[in-house]
């Protein structure tokens, strides 16, 4: 018989799947057109800059060279260079609004399929966490319990402890529901919030 543990969860409908993967990829798509018109535009700002010093400097000497061509295209026509800037400058501040709008849509296809996907390990992880809930429940009852013991012995016996009754649970007193500021008890309470009972 399958544990409803081991049970495996429905795949998340078609339409909120496609929809984040179309999402997705739009996103993707114009991100990269983005980083190309940014890089362009960068890499001819340089050229524009280093064209116009009558030395290159040493340590730019690398850079200039990988920007040979734009170099000398703004020595010939620097009206042309700072046109084609300016046109760049145009369409990179034309496409920001789009990319901000897909993005946004993205972010809300991604959480749209993501809660989608929670609810179908919802009742897998309620019955786990009702386990555990009940697991600490049984170890606080079970360390009360045994406290208990050695008070009655301690009450009764003309020494108050025996290395046949060790203190075993007082490197577990942070599982301890029953003291409010134990870790057990914190977390108790949050799960509480969760609405988890046991």
């Amino acid at each position: 018989m399958t544990s409803a543990l081991a049970m495996k969860p429905d795949p998340p409908a078609p339409d909120v799947a496609a929809e984040y993967t179309a999402a997705e990829s739009a996103w993707r798509a114009i991100s990269v057109q983005m980083r190309e018109l940014r890089s362009d535009l960068e890499r001819r700002r340089l050229a524009r800059s280093l064209a116009g010093l009558s030395h290159i400097p040493e340590r730019s000497k690398d850079l200039a060279a990988s920007l040979s061509g734009l170099i000398a295209a703004s020595q010939r026509s620097p009206i042309k260079a700072a046109s084609d800037i300016e046109a760049l400058e145009f369409d990179f501040a034309a496409l920001q609004p789009r990319y901000v709008a897909a993005h946004e849509a993205f972010l809300v296809a991604r959480t749209a399929l993501s809660v989608q996907i929670a609810m179908t390990y919802r009742d897998r992880h309620m019955v786990a966490t009702k386990k555990i809930v009940a697991a600490v429940d049984g170890l606080s009852l079970a360390l009360e319990a045994e406290r208990n013991i050695r008070a009655e012995f301690a009450a009764e016996a003309p020494e108050p402890t025996s290395q046949l009754l060790p203190d075993i649970s007082r490197d577990l007193s942070q599982m301890d529901l029953s003291r409010w500021d134990s870790i057990a008890a914190v977390w108790a309470r949050r799960v509480r919030n969760f609405g988890v009972t046991a």
